[in-house]
C-alpha cells in the first residue's frame, strides 16, 4: 500500500522566472515567499495575463501548475 496521499502532487510555479515545485494547495503570501526564498519584506504579485495582482502576507491563494509570480523590493521613504 502506498503511504503517499493522492492529493499531494507537486505543481511547478515560477517566482521571478525561477521554477519551484511545491505541493499543490493553498498558501499565504508569507508562506510562498518563504518557500521560494523571497525576502519577507518584498511585495508579492501573481501574474494574470498582462496584470499583476498583489498577494498580501496573510492572504491565502491556491497555486496552479505553471503560474507566475514576481516579488519586488518594497520602496519606502521617511514618513
Amino acid at each position: 500500500m502506498d503511504n503517499q496521499e493522492p492529493d499531494q502532487h507537486l505543481v511547478r510555479i515560477f517566482m521571478n522566472d525561477k521554477p519551484f515545485e511545491l505541493p499543490a494547495g493553498k498558501y499565504t503570501g508569507a508562506e510562498l515567499k518563504k518557500r521560494t526564498n523571497v525576502p519577507h519584506a518584498d511585495l508579492l504579485y501573481r501574474i494574470q495575463g498582462q496584470k499583476r495582482h498583489e498577494i498580501y502576507d496573510t492572504e491565502e491563494v491556491e497555486i496552479h501548475n505553471d503560474e507566475h509570480f514576481v516579488a519586488v523590493p518594497r520602496h519606502g521613504g521617511a514618513g
